[in-house]
């Protein structure tokens, strides 16, 4: 009996440890009323930037103007203790906030000053370092011209790899066409090089969904190009278009990314600098079909012009059946709702997609007691499928975390995923039930493709990560913020 106490209480101790040892929750509260928006935003030597606004952190597209828009940035230790935080309306000097990141370890502040008379925008640049003090502050950064009457989208900043560069983009929609007004920046934020590509097709005709900065200063834009039928009417998706712009030029050099009939339902891109090639990986289907039966893997050289190169393979029906299931394969769901989340770069020149099945569904309904119509929204956040992808375009290996994520009128934001990228394995965290009787979870895959999966939290401990808000802060930690009896703290994940 004696021994079954003992052996009991052992097990009892290990258990608790598995499950606790990774896991620390902030010992206080971050609520802050008037900025219910919070994301982790990146990382220093002693600690890491915590972004808060009065709007969601999670639009990249954003039209410029908009004056109640507010920022506060803190900076807490790894063990989550708040060191100091900075009103970002107190340093903006009466010009709008674009965009906060992380640049180099510091926190970078973007702000814009718009001469209506002259149609201008001036940009300047703000760094504040670890400790809380202004490293640059108020530096002009340099001014664009924009034709009168067009539409600008809030500026972005897109970082290189090495952080040697950061570069500030600002897309100006016009009648016929598309520019995009480039601004490539040095650690001191000194203008290093401006350029003013043209893309030759209006918004409704290209529509940009992801950019990448190389570390050599070349640029590569991927879009998605629609055409009209004989009514006039915007048809499905086509195909996807990559554009290069080299260091010195200003004109995008076009590629069409395809594979024979087959149409690009989904497509990702990242910029492999030790190989000096943009790389684009995707899925596609064939025209009769809506459920994806291929992946496309595609790279174009940065430094000089050659055809862009493009392999594919065929998924069989019974491959696919055991990536997306029964499920996600009704209804013509199937890879086609797969969104690429993470494009991960091997070191022999593969990549490792990381896609989710993720839509949503709208309806209406009349409710007789308020005599009105009632508009509802339901998000789906359901199997994550991860496949590598051999340099000719063959899949190494793959994985699916099944999972079921649906709710309500909320955008989804506690479904979804966190990633955590290892030196031989991909983790990658999520809540496992929304309500109350969630544990946040773990997936495990390794480069040999063998799975694993345990809870890391107990229902006990209510406790209900934000996944769009977290942030890989070294080699085996994430750093997000949750909820825990309707309260938001920060979480600290340390994963084996």
């Amino acid at each position: 009996m004696l021994r079954v106490i003992v052996f009991s209480i052992l097990i009892l101790i290990c258990f608790n440890s598995a499950l606790a040892q990774h896991v620390t929750l902030s010992p206080e509260s971050i609520d802050d009323p008037g900025y219910e928006h919070v994301k982790v935003i990146g990382q220093a030597e002693n600690g890491f930037y915590l972004l808060q606004s009065n709007i969601s952190l999670q639009i990249q597209k954003d039209n410029v103007g908009f004056k109640n828009r507010k920022y506060k940035i803190s900076f807490y230790n790894f063990g989550l203790a708040p060191k100091w935080f900075i009103n970002l309306e107190e340093v903006k000097d009466e010009k709008n906030i674009d965009v906060v990141v992380v640049f180099k370890g510091n926190a970078m502040v973007l702000t814009s000053q718009w001469q209506r008379t002259e149609n201008t925008i001036t940009y300047y640049g703000n760094l504040f370092g670890e400790d809380g003090k202004a490293i640059i502050s108020n530096k002009k950064i340099g001014t664009i011209n924009i034709e009168k009457g067009n539409d600008v989208k809030k500026a972005r900043v897109i970082i290189s790899h090495n952080e040697q560069n950061a570069m500030v983009v600002v897309e100006e929609d016009r009648e016929n066409d598309q520019v995009l007004h480039l601004m490539t920046l040095d650690t001191a934020l000194n203008m290093t090089l401006q350029q003013k590509p043209v893309i030759n097709y209006t918004t409704k005709q290209f529509d940009i969904t992801d950019m990448a900065l190389a570390d050599g200063k070349q640029v590569a834009v991927i879009g998605q190009s629609f055409e009209k039928n004989q009514n006039g009417q915007k048809q499905k998706l086509i195909r996807y278009k990559l554009l290069l712009l080299r260091k010195d030029e200003n004109d995008f050099e076009e590629s069409i990314i395809s594979s024979g009939e087959r149409s690009i339902t989904e497509a990702a891109l990242s910029i492999d600098n030790y190989n000096r090639k943009a790389v684009v990986a995707g899925f596609y289907n064939d025209n009769e079909s809506f459920a994806g039966t291929g992946i496309l893997f595609a790279s174009s050289l940065l430094d000089s012009i050659a055809p862009l190169e493009i392999k594919s393979v065929i998924i069989d029906e019974s491959a696919r059946m055991k990536l997306v299931g029964e499920r996600n394969s009704g209804a013509n769901t199937g890879l086609y709702t797969y969104p690429i989340r993470k494009l991960v770069l091997r070191s022999d020149g593969g990549a490792v997609i990381i896609a989710e099945a993720a839509y949503y569904s709208e309806y209406s309904y009349y409710d007789y007691f308020t005599q009105s119509f009632t508009r509802r929204t339901e998000y789906h956040y359901d199997n994550v499928v991860i496949m590598s992808i051999h340099t000719d375009g063959t899949i190494d290996w793959s994985g699916v975390l099944r999972k079921d994520q649906v709710s309500m009128d909320d955008g989804g934001f506690l479904s979804s995923f966190n990633t955590v990228l290892q030196s031989d394995h991909i983790d990658l965290l999520y809540n496992s039930d929304n309500g109350r009787n969630n544990e946040v979870s773990l997936f495990t895959i390794n480069n040999k493709g063998v799975t694993d999966q345990k809870s890391i939290t107990r229902t006990s401990e209510h406790i209900t990560i934000i996944p769009q808000s977290g942030k890989q802060v070294d080699e085996n930690t994430l750093i997000t913020t949750a909820i825990q009896k309707k309260r938001l703290f920060l979480v600290k994940f340390e994963l084996e």
